[in-house]
């Protein structure tokens, strides 16, 4: 499938969209959109990955 160099054009999530598939449970949660701030974060720092129960290294 060819995809345009500019992208292809669609409408906005809606917070509807994002709430009306979620899985039952016992307490919905309602799911926001995400803020400016939940998108412009900055990267966590690296973690080295470590079996459980292993000592950190040093």
């Amino acid at each position: 499938m060819e995809v345009p160099e500019s992208g292809v054009k669609s409408e906005p999530v809606t917070e509807a969209q994002l709430n009306e598939n979620l899985d039952p449970k016992k307490t919905m949660e309602h799911i926001a959109l995400p803020s400016e701030a939940d998108l412009t974060q900055p990267a966590a720092e690296k973690v080295d990955f470590r079996w459980p129960g292993m000592p950190k290294s040093q």
